[in-house]
């Protein structure tokens, strides 16, 4: 028998979107509506022979580095080099979180001259808990003192972190005014000719 040919099935319309969201502490945050995302691709991280997380992909490779601070205590920065690490990012002061004193790290000197003497490429960091634009001011200004005389070829960052004590300063500030105090010590930092 010749009938009516049956029309092609519909395809089943499509689920929405998951939006992204990324998990600060305890926060679940969205990006900004246009705000691009970054374009890692997550199959293309792994752990290598010493169990550290590399990137590579379309022939490159993430470059190696450090974070350090107090916490790390004594490092023996030629055995850093010659163990494969690129770069070191160091904590170099911090900002008190309950009553807002700025203060060095107390091995920012030796961990800068020790990682510089190993031919590691350095940049800094500063542990803010500032509340306003004029103390991240204050804070880059604080930074560019202590950096003067050395060779800082990686980037001087904003590193700004919740802090779970009922005591602290930053308790309840509002995100908008926490991203005017991380633009304005960076445009500090910027206008010193530093990234």
């Amino acid at each position: 028998l010749r009938g009516e040919e049956e029309p092609p099935p519909e395809e089943p319309p499509a689920a929405p979107e998951e939006p992204v969201t990324f998990r600060f502490g305890d926060r679940v945050l969205t990006p900004l509506e246009g705000m691009p995302l970054n374009p890692y691709d997550r199959g293309a991280f792994a752990l290598d022979e010493r169990g550290r997380v590399t990137y590579e992909k379309d022939g490159r490779r993430a470059r190696t580095g450090v974070d350090v601070s107090t916490y790390q205590k004594e490092i023996d920065w030629q055995a850093v080099a010659g163990d494969g690490i690129d770069f070191a990012i160091l904590r170099l002061g911090y900002r008190g979180y309950t009553e807002g004193g700025l203060f060095l790290d107390q091995t920012f000197e030796n961990n800068l001259q020790g990682a510089l003497d190993a031919g590691l490429e350095v940049g800094v960091y500063f542990f803010s808990q500032a509340i306003t634009p004029e103390e991240a001011e204050a804070e880059a200004a604080y930074v560019l003192n202590a950096i003067e005389g050395y060779e800082i070829t990686g980037p001087i960052a904003f590193d700004w972190e919740p802090i779970s004590d009922g005591n602290a300063r930053t308790n309840g500030l509002e995100g908008s005014v926490l991203t005017r105090c991380a633009a304005a010590f960076c445009a500090k930092i910027e206008g010193a000719g530093y990234t």
